[in-house]
Formats: structure tokens, sequence, C-alpha cells
């Protein structure tokens, strides 16, 4: 069972990660 917690956890993780790769992009272009 999933709670909460953990799909706020993996949300904040995947919107870490969509930060990083806009400042990687946004670096090479």
């Amino acid at each position: 069972m999933i709670s909460s917690i953990d799909v706020l956890i993996i949300i904040l993780f995947y919107y870490y990660y969509y930060c990083l790769l806009v400042m990687y992009y946004c670096y090479y272009f």
C-alpha cells in the first residue's frame, strides 16, 4: 500500500530530475 507521503516524495524527485534536465539542456543550447 502506497501512502500519500510516498507519492509526494516521488513527485518531488521527478520535479527535481526535470529541473536538472532543463538546466542541462539550457546550458548546451
